[in-house]
């Protein structure tokens, strides 16, 4: 009853305005007069495709509704026969969800007659959507050309001295000083030493997890300790709660971090590991934590 209730009222709800505030229009133009399906992706999408799906009815559209979730099953083919489909979500972190939605629309679409297929989300992080109500806003720092072309030297090369510096950029090296000190202290800049991976480690992992809160809080709490660990996440809307990136000695690290990190927490109810070679990107890390192996070959493949 709730529920139900909860649909009665959806278009009261203020996330549901703001979202057809922002892609109402693209819609409204993308379904022309064609008949149209909202597919809702995932747990978050039920609830704003049926936002979409009941303003799309008061607009007088023909529109069907159905669901697709993050195992790509709940499809209704009866549904989408002949129409034009608009995948709906709160927003897109990881698109895992939505890259198995289009994968399995797309095989759908010659034998049902799906005459296209967009995605309407309120934030989007992968840019994968046709139609985003709210464009992420990234607060810049006031900073000055000299400011960038600073940042961008030592970027570059952060063994510039501050003479360097300023013969490439016209300044003196005062000023120089000044404005790293200045970049320093507010935080902008941080000048570190960094570690080439491929001269430690020789394999990494993408590691999907799946854990009640209290556990999420104790893996992360040990991984900000971990030198394996370039890449620590928590998203939302998938189904994982946490995504952590790694990079080892070998397989059998792998396993060893898996075990001892994220096995051995009582709340883990799924883990999800994709290995491979060295990331392509970032080919260098700042850990404060890394230390040498000081048992290398305990941790090399047999």
């Amino acid at each position: 009853m709730i529920y139900h209730n909860m649909l009665a009222n959806i278009l009261k709800y203020p996330s549901i305005q703001k979202l057809i505030k922002g892609v109402g229009r693209d819609i409204v133009k993308y379904a022309g007069k064609d008949k149209i399906c909202v597919v809702g992706l995932g747990e978050n999408g039920v609830f704003y495709g049926q936002g979409v799906f009941q303003w799309l009815k008061q607009q007088k559209h023909n529109v069907t509704f159905t669901t697709i979730n993050d195992a790509g099953e709940g499809l209704e083919d009866k549904k989408l026969k002949g129409r034009k489909v608009i995948m709906v979500d709160s927003h897109i972190i990881t698109g895992r969800c939505y890259q198995t939605a289009s994968r399995i629309l797309s095989s759908k679409k010659k034998k049902l007659g799906i005459k296209d297929v967009k995605c309407a989300v309120m934030h989007d992080l992968r840019g994968l959507a046709d139609f985003v109500a709210e464009r992420y806003l990234v607060p810049q720092p006031k900073l000055d050309k000299i400011d960038f072309d600073i940042i961008k030297i030592i970027l570059q090369d952060g063994k510039k001295s501050f003479a360097e510096i300023a013969q490439k950029i016209g300044l003196s090296s005062v000023g120089v000083k000044n404005r790293i000190d200045r970049l320093l202290k507010q935080r902008i800049l941080e000048i570190k030493g960094l570690i080439n991976l491929e001269k430690f480690f020789s394999v990494s992992a993408n590691i999907g997890v799946r854990a009640d809160n209290q556990s999420c809080q104790k893996i992360i709490k040990k991984l900000n300790q971990n030198p394996l660990v370039f890449n620590l996440m928590k998203v939302s809307g998938s189904n994982k709660d946490l995504i952590i990136d790694i990079v080892a000695p070998s397989n059998r690290a792998i396993e060893e971090f898996l075990d001892q990190e994220i096995r051995s927490e009582p709340g883990v109810r799924f883990i999800e590991v994709n290995t491979g070679g060295l990331p392509i990107i970032p080919k260098a890390i700042n850990r404060e934590t890394f230390k040498p192996f000081t048992e290398p070959m305990d941790l090399t493949e047999k």
